[in-house]
């Protein structure tokens, strides 16, 4: 029953309107469903291209990743840093034409909880070396990233 359901969230995903993320219940519930999905294409590799569409779009609007979303274990998942990395190193997110939001993920990464930010460490490795910008990695808190190792998604 898992391959339906994650074909059902791809489709209810797709027809989410980027103008809904103002919304806190609408962008807490997509981006909630970005992370799960993220961490499950490692079984479903072929989900990659429509999830990476989705969450490209999400990742530009203002509200999607701000200090306004708090750091709870329903969003805050390391899955999400990870996948914003590979999309990147895969190229499916330019650096150079979304540096306003990256900056804003940057600061939302920053304010997480110190218990939270410690399970970030191997996908803000990954993150650290896909996307190198201006030290904004640096904000988040953690020294000494170490490589990212083979399952950044634990």
């Amino acid at each position: 029953m898992e391959r339906p359901l994650i074909d059902a969230a791809l489709v209810v995903l797709e027809r989410v309107q980027v103008s809904w993320l103002s919304d806190a219940g609408v962008r807490y519930a997509t981006l909630a469903t970005i992370g799960t999905l993220a961490w499950k294409s490692r079984f479903f590799p072929d989900i990659e291209p429509r999830l990476d569409r989705i969450h490209a779009e999400v990742f530009k609007h203002p509200s999607a990743y701000s200090r306004e979303l708090d750091d709870s274990a329903y969003v805050a998942n390391p899955a999400l840093v990870g996948h914003v990395a590979e999309m990147i190193a895969r190229g499916t997110m330019v650096p150079q034409s979304t540096m306003a939001p990256l900056e804003r993920f940057a600061d939302w990464l920053a304010a997480w909880s110190p218990e939270r930010k410690e399970k970030l460490r191997p996908a803000l490795t990954l993150l650290n070396e896909s996307c190198p910008l201006l030290d904004w990695w640096s904000r988040v808190g953690l020294r000494d990233l170490g490589p990212p190792g083979p399952l950044w998604r634990k």
